[in-house]
């Protein structure tokens, strides 16, 4: 449909062109179209989120973008991103990654982030060797991922082997 082709076309001036104006434009245009497209509501939160740094738009049309369609582990996922960085709200931000694991038990990206969260604001790290692996399943050459479980290995398991290893595979995708 056209809202559709409106986000694709937002996609396109805002990845490949940094046209960020021209992409709102068209997202709002889909979303003039379809209130509930929640595409266009996700597309817009993220340009929000990202390029103006209007968080508090970028929240309310993730909420709404998950209103219109709730099983979306990109969204939960950009959105428990939103939670913990914008707001510091570490149990908003892991409700919603529990929420998009329990949508798709594989989405790398939430199960990095989780990693990091529990890692980092939890100190569960036997959670984040854990959500670390689970990418590194999915997704054997993950960077960030490589890195952060070398670090994790190196600083608080002490195993300088694994850890070497993981650094090592990361660099090698450089």
């Amino acid at each position: 449909n056209d809202a559709t082709t409106l986000c694709n076309y937002g996609l396109l001036q805002q990845n490949v062109h940094s046209n960020f104006a021209s992409a709102e434009h068209k997202y709002r245009r889909a979303l003039d179209m379809d209130p509930n497209h929640a595409v266009a509501l996700y597309n817009l939160a993220r340009l929000q989120q990202d390029v103006a740094g209007d968080f508090n738009s970028s929240e309310e049309l993730f909420r709404r973008s998950l209103a219109a369609a709730p099983d979306q582990a990109h969204v939960l996922c950009s959105y428990g991103l939103l939670r913990l960085n914008c707001y510091k709200d570490v149990d908003a931000a892991e409700g919603l990654y529990r929420r998009a694991l329990a949508v798709d038990p594989y989405h790398v990206a939430t199960l990095y982030n989780y990693g990091s969260l529990l890692e980092g604001a939890r100190q569960n790290f036997s959670g984040a060797e854990e959500m670390y692996q689970r990418v590194l399943a999915v997704s054997p050459s993950h960077m960030s991922t490589l890195s952060n479980y070398g670090g994790l290995l190196h600083t608080v398991s002490r195993d300088y082997e694994a850890a070497e290893s993981m650094y090592k595979r990361a660099l090698d995708k450089d």
